[in-house]
């Protein structure tokens, strides 16, 4: 019985904190493309966008000296070809979170490029951002 009401007074404290405090999980896609998106310290951004590594393309993060996002995490989902076939696209899956605690708001772009590193330049490459901004 005394343990029913400790965990009765634990589950009662975490009800009663703030949102703010509890971390989410924040889904992007394509689909999110040039939008924004409001971080806080311990949220997970997730980003998930099309990639078919049988053409040699991937995403690539464009690095900025002053990022206020750490990626923790990068795989790739292939694709399910109908009837066995090869070649589908699939996902690329990136895991993100805050690099920094702020102490008042930051921004920047998360940039991506979807190339192939071998090919010279970028000039073919598609630009995947969003504009993200870290509130403590």
């Amino acid at each position: 019985m005394r343990k029913l009401y400790s965990y009765s007074a634990i589950l009662a404290l975490v009800g009663m904190m703030p949102a703010s405090a509890q971390a989410r999980e924040i889904v992007l896609s394509n689909a999110d493309n040039g939008k924004r998106v409001t971080v806080q310290s311990g949220d997970e951004v997730i980003l998930r966008l099309e990639s078919n590594a049988s053409t040699g393309y991937s995403w690539h993060m464009v690095l900025s000296p002053t990022s206020i996002m750490k990626l923790t995490q990068h795989r790739y989902v292939p694709g399910r070809c109908p009837g066995g076939a090869v070649g589908c696209p699939g996902i690329e899956e990136f895991h993100f979170v805050p690099a920094v605690s702020a102490s008042h708001e930051l921004g920047e772009w998360l940039r991506m490029l979807y190339l192939r590193p071998f090919d010279p330049g970028v000039a073919g490459a598609t630009l995947w951002q969003v504009d993200v901004t870290l509130r403590r």
